[in-house]
């Protein structure tokens, strides 16, 4: 198994992960970030109207192996 860091960045606010989590491959580390992304777009969102996330996925040599994207635009009419 190998170990994964997520460093997340919202809206600006970047949260570096020192303790990282094992998995079997880099495909089950970005699944597990790609699962994570709407509860960290709803947190994020609580705070901001519009709001723009992501995880860097990185292996333990720090070498980014994927960043995962999301954005809320709220338009009210």
């Amino acid at each position: 198994m190998r170990r994964f860091y997520f460093h997340t960045r919202a809206n600006n606010v970047v949260v570096v992960d020192h303790q990282g989590l094992q998995f079997h491959s880099e495909q089950a580390a970005c699944e597990h970030a790609i699962e994570g992304t709407p509860l960290l777009l709803k947190q994020s969102r609580e705070q901001n109207r519009n709001t723009h996330v992501s995880t860097q996925i990185c292996d333990e040599s720090e070498h980014t192996i994927a960043v995962i994207r999301g954005t809320v635009v709220l338009e009210m009419r």
